[in-house]
């Protein structure tokens, strides 16, 4: 038992110095394409408008652009502070509108200058969303997404349905009650959604193993970490209740 309580100790602390050396990491990947992809998503979210409805009428299948266009500025933020300034303090850059140009547009424009810190929120997106700005644009990393969060509901409920089939019912329901295309695209409920998700299979494949390494009380501080680390004004309850 007491084995397990350091390991259990160790490896939130290794997670969370982790998590430190990636916000750091994140601004040593500086290229011309993940500049162009940034410039070109927010200008894409600037056309869509700020809570475009993917289904007309349903609320729930409303997506926050808003939030989606702070954080592509804030994940690509290239400004002139040191490295541990932008590593944690969430920096973006906001523009004044220009003449004849709206308060949403100036702010959905990507520009260089000196950062608006918004450091109350760890934005653990930063270093894996500028990694893929490099090599995609906005568009191809909102399909990426939906894939991918999509395959994880399917080996969801595949394992759930091979561990715990009474239980599928009431997870397809508040599955689908989430709107899983508007999770899956949106960059500010992605992160949470692949999170809660991931969490969900290692329950329902990795039980035994997780409780004879680290038990499952560290599990859920782990997950909470990871929410803590990657959440942005969106619906941390939903990282705890599905895997609970």
């Amino acid at each position: 038992m007491k084995s397990r309580s350091l390991r259990s100790a160790l490896m939130l602390l290794l997670c969370v110095l982790l998590c430190i050396a990636l916000n750091a990491a994140a601004f040593l990947i500086d290229t011309d394409t993940m500049r162009q992809n940034a410039a070109q998503g927010t200008l894409m979210i600037a056309q869509e408008g700020a809570s475009p409805q993917l289904v007309g009428g349903f609320k729930s299948a409303q997506l926050d652009n808003y939030t989606a266009a702070l954080i592509l500025k804030t994940a690509a933020y290239t400004g002139p502070e040191s490295l541990l300034q932008k590593a944690f303090g969430g920096l973006r850059t906001d523009l004044p509108p220009a003449e004849g140009q709206s308060a949403w547009d100036a702010f959905c424009t990507y520009g260089s200058g000196n950062g608006l810190s918004y450091s109350r929120y760890w934005h653990g997106y930063t270093f894996p969303l500028r990694l893929l700005l490099c090599v995609l644009n906005t568009a191809n990393i909102e399909m990426l997404l939906l894939f991918v969060s999509l395959a994880l509901a399917c080996a969801v409920a595949s394992a759930c349905f091979a561990r715990a089939p009474a239980a599928l019912p009431g997870l397809a329901i508040a599955w689908f009650l989430l709107m899983p295309p508007a999770v899956g695209i949106c960059l500010q409920y992605a992160p949470l959604t692949l999170l809660a998700l991931g969490a969900c299979l290692a329950v329902l494949l990795l039980d035994a193993r997780i409780e004879r390494a680290v038990g499952m009380p560290a599990f859920f501080a782990l997950t909470g970490l990871l929410t803590n680390y990657f959440d942005l004004l969106t619906f941390p309850l939903v990282s705890l209740g599905f895997p609970l």
